[in-house]
């Protein structure tokens, strides 16, 4: 306790003075303050060690982004209003669901916060879509026929060989089968087809060409191809050196016969998907990310979290079924956010490609429930920035990764890497050198980070409360 009322002293005043509880819940009275006074100072004192009492009540989104010094390095284009706001498409929020899950009434909830749903069909279904193709009571077509939002009919190698199958016995017509179902599918009212890029080729090349030419470039009925399975492009594209990743996401772009492409990737960490979308920059065609991994979708979750900065045209729901879900907090991974999470938490209608990127680093976060605390706090002060729970095992590489080309702002750190964010911060706080550990890193505009703790604050204000007798409960 000496060591820490000696840092509350060598803070240039008494701890009584000090923000004692950094962590609260956010006091919306605060916050509108903050807002308000945006346009005539800083947020927070000019320097983190000397008067914080003016944060009380405000999370640590604030100490990362709310000192003079701050504010200038990581907040210039996150502070811009909803006026001044650059235009963007935000990724659509999709749900993907099976025949059987619509006739049970399961999806029912879930359909009602989706924006575009994926309806993933059976080798079955499509053989007996083929057989008839004008059968007007088949379950696929009577259920895109009453979807009340867009639908993408998915069709796996498996429903490819299927439908191959059927005509091999020979149909009499010019057009091969899978041709055939993918008109009908179209004239059933389906806004979208997804195809493996295995299947994509021959006739389908074709007849997308044709259907190019014919249609212009606004008609509806857009071919996605899913290049998942491409031997050289998704099984080895995050091995690659940045330029040859460039090179090789403007030739998938340029030979695709898709009007959009889908990349399904497996990554190992936060760094893999960062590469992932720092690609995407240089595919000029619209895309959708997948990403496959064992860590409950942690690893691949900035793909989703960051989609509408990075322009991407949908997003995937949690896997666990969305109507099993009570609130933001419970249930679903969080790697898998919910419709609802991703909506109301990441905000992904209000991203740009401004956005300043936040986040907790730290292993595990899987438990940690700041991003709701601070993701309110960037909504309610008006800051473009969004927070993100992200799971790191190699403190030094992460670093690395999320930097300016990321639009990093800060992160906050937790265990087990608050002595090595001390260790690799380029400039750090003498308090922080004190404690010997840091929780705040700050970007730099030059690049690396400076390091900040402010842990100390709600130590002492828990010791002071309790010597005074206070109910910290």
């Amino acid at each position: 306790m000496r060591a820490l009322l000696a840092l509350a002293s060598r803070a240039g005043g008494s701890a009584s003075s000090l923000c004692t509880r950094p962590f609260s819940p956010v006091k919306f009275g605060t916050l509108r303050a903050v807002q308000a006074s945006r346009a005539d100072g800083p947020v927070l004192s000019n320097s983190m060690r000397s008067s914080p009492a003016s944060c009380q009540g405000v999370p640590q989104s604030a100490h990362l982004a709310g000192t003079a010094t701050t504010q200038n390095r990581c907040l210039s284009s996150a502070a811009a209003t909803s006026a001044s706001r650059q235009s963007v498409q935000p990724a659509k929020l999709c749900v993907s669901v099976s025949c059987d899950d619509l006739t049970s009434g399961a999806a029912a909830e879930a359909l009602k916060e989706a924006q575009i749903a994926e309806l993933r069909l059976t080798s079955s279904q499509i053989q007996q879509w083929s057989t008839d193709m004008s059968k007007d009571g088949h379950l696929a077509r009577s259920l895109i026929e009453r979807s009340a939002v867009p639908v993408i009919c998915k069709l796996s190698e498996e429903c490819c060989a299927a439908v191959q199958k059927f005509d091999s016995g020979g149909s009499g017509s010019e057009q091969s089968g899978l041709v055939r179902l993918l008109d009908y599918i179209l004239q059933s009212g389906a806004q979208y087809i997804e195809l493996p890029a295995t299947e994509a080729t021959g006739d389908v090349t074709t007849w997308q060409k044709d259907r190019r030419a014919a249609r212009g470039a606004t008609a509806e009925g857009q071919l996605i191809v899913d290049h998942s399975q491409v031997p050289g492009i998704t099984d080895t594209i995050l091995q690659r050196p940045q330029s040859e990743m460039k090179e090789r996401a403007e030739q998938l772009a340029a030979e695709s016969p898709g009007d959009i492409i889908k990349l399904s990737v497996r990554v190992n960490s936060v760094m893999d998907s960062a590469a992932l979308l720092q690609l995407t920059k240089h595919i000029t065609k619209p895309y959708i990310l997948e990403t496959t991994e064992e860590t409950g979708g942690q690893f691949g979750l900035p793909t989703r979290g960051l989609a509408s900065k990075f322009g991407c045209f949908l997003t995937y729901n949690s896997p666990l079924p969305r109507w099993q879900l009570a609130d933001l907090a419970k249930a679903a991974p969080v790697g898998y956010p919910t419709l609802r999470r991703l909506r109301d938490a990441y905000r992904l209608h209000t991203q740009t490609p401004s956005t300043k990127v936040f986040g907790i680093a730290g292993d595990p976060v899987a438990h940690d429930l700041g991003y709701l605390l601070h993701n309110k706090f960037f909504e309610a002060s008006g800051m473009d920035a969004v927070y993100l729970p992200l799971l790191v095992h190699d403190m030094r590489a992460f670093l690395k990764t999320y930097g300016p080309g990321m639009d990093v702002g800060g992160f906050s750190v937790t265990m087990p890497h608050k002595a090595t964010a001390l260790a690799l911060a380029k400039e750090k706080d003498p308090i922080a050198v004190d404690c010997g550990a840091s929780n705040t890193l700050v970007a730099l505009p030059g690049g690396g980070f400076s390091g900040h703790n402010t842990d100390w604050l709600g130590a002492i204000g828990a010791i002071e409360a309790g010597l005074a007798g206070d109910d910290l409960h």
